[in-house]
């Protein structure tokens, strides 16, 4: 799962036109933060369950991944990577975006 989003973050580099940089976040021992030309910024690290940290846009509260990291979970790393895939698709393609609406607005 490790070596997957690492693959998936160099890939992204090649692809897209975004801007990697060295990032920190609580629950991550190493983390990367991309931010795309269109879409939200997006953070993936590594956790030492192991498992993966996933934070799209500036607003929303991380993901942890996998959800559970007992012997019992009903998650496989592949159901993990593909969610990782669809995230940070939906993002570096921007069909995540943010907006922090006006004061008094709404």
């Amino acid at each position: 799962m490790v070596a997957e989003a690492e693959r998936l973050v160099a890939d992204l580099a090649e692809r897209y036109d975004m801007v990697l940089a060295p990032a920190e976040h609580p629950e991550a021992e190493r983390a990367v933060r991309l931010v795309p030309a269109r879409g939200a910024p997006l953070v993936l690290g590594v956790t030492s369950l192991p498992g993966l940290v996933l934070q799209a846009g500036t607003w929303a509260g991380p993901e942890m991944l996998p959800q559970c990291g007992c012997d019992a979970g009903a998650e496989t790393a592949d159901d993990v990577v593909g969610r990782v895939h669809d995230r940070v698709a939906a993002v570096v393609t921007g069909r995540m975006t943010e907006h922090l609406p006006a004061v008094g607005a709404g």
